[in-house]
């Protein structure tokens, strides 16, 4: 077996798999996505279909294009056709480790010496990945933002096995397709995006038990404030240019205040079980009251959320 350095095996045809098949068929890759469902195949199509079309719709992508991506994935229910000439193989299974596994092993009886295994897991560490695999060397995390083809973020992590050879080949690729990489210099769980999400959310959620603030409210405050300058620039830089002293001296005349406030936050150690429903019923609210630029039900608001979402991409030359 031989590696096309044009082939790419997508492995698992949901969201996130359709979605990275559409960005690396955008970028004119030949993929082969797998699934060893034939339904979940057949629903694939459609999310295919939207994703290209909203690119079309917003500017991105020119009809040519998505003519283009469509003919360069190959959609299959066969494992040995997806990976025995990819050099890239994006991995998007279910979260559960022994099935991970399994399908590692199946895939490297299949694949080329010398392909990159890549795993979309939100929080399990590669290192445990590739605990029994034949070669943990070619293992490494590659964990996107939902969906791939619009948020350019790609955490590459390494497991205790991982070559920096292969790392380094990682980030080149996903680079091509106009990702942006970031390697984590030693394994974390939920990698660094996840961990910063969640601590947001976890002082989000202890707001609102509180009495502070309305699920509405802290939706509205991310997105009309930080949020932007987070969607320009990252929290380091904002304190950069929050001051004459620069990011040193804005930290420093926080002082006390600084202090104050990160001793009042939340350290709670798990999500408490009655702000399921309540946070349930804060978002339905929210949905209703949203502007109708934004849209009341989810696919409206998803729609409106990727057409942001390529404005921005779009802003930052990644599309």
């Amino acid at each position: 077996m031989v590696a096309d350095p044009r082939n790419v095996a997508v492995i698992g045809s949901g969201v996130i798999g359709s979605s990275w098949s559409v960005n690396f068929a955008i970028k004119g890759y030949t993929v082969f996505l797998y699934d060893i469902s034939t339904d979940s195949l057949e629903t694939s199509k459609e999310y295919i279909r939207t994703n290209l079309d909203h690119l079309i719709e917003h500017g991105a992508i020119q009809e040519t294009d998505a003519q283009n991506a469509r003919r360069h994935i190959h959609l299959t229910a066969s494992l040995e056709e997806a990976v025995s000439n990819a050099f890239f193989i994006q991995e998007n299974i279910p979260d559960k480790l022994p099935i991970k596994r399994e399908t590692l092993a199946r895939i490297e009886a299949l694949c080329p010496a010398g392909a990159i295994y890549a795993s979309s897991t939100s929080h399990h560490l590669i290192t445990d990945i590739a605990a029994e695999a034949v070669h943990p060397e070619r293992c490494i995390g590659g964990h996107p933002f939902n969906p791939p083809h619009l948020i350019p973020l790609v955490e590459v992590s390494r497991g205790e096995a991982t070559e920096e050879k292969y790392i380094e080949k990682a980030v080149a690729f996903y680079r091509s397709c106009g990702k942006e990489p970031v390697v984590l210099r030693k394994e974390s769980i939920g990698f660094i995006a996840n961990r910063l999400s969640m601590a947001l959310f976890r002082e989000a959620v202890d707001m609102v038990r509180r009495g502070v603030c309305t699920v509405a409210d802290v939706d509205a405050a991310v997105t009309y404030g930080p949020g932007m300058r987070w969607a320009a620039i990252g929290p380091h830089m904002c304190y950069q240019l929050g001051g004459s002293g620069g990011f040193k001296g804005l930290l420093t005349a926080l002082g006390p205040g600084g202090d104050a406030l990160l001793n009042d936050l939340a350290d709670w150690k798990s999500m408490p079980k009655d702000y399921l429903d309540e946070g349930q019923t804060g978002v339905l609210e929210e949905m209703e009251g949203l502007p109708d630029v934004i849209g009341h039900t989810e696919e409206e608001i998803a729609a409106f959320r990727d057409k942001v979402l390529i404005e921005l991409m779009k802003a930052h030359e990644k599309i």
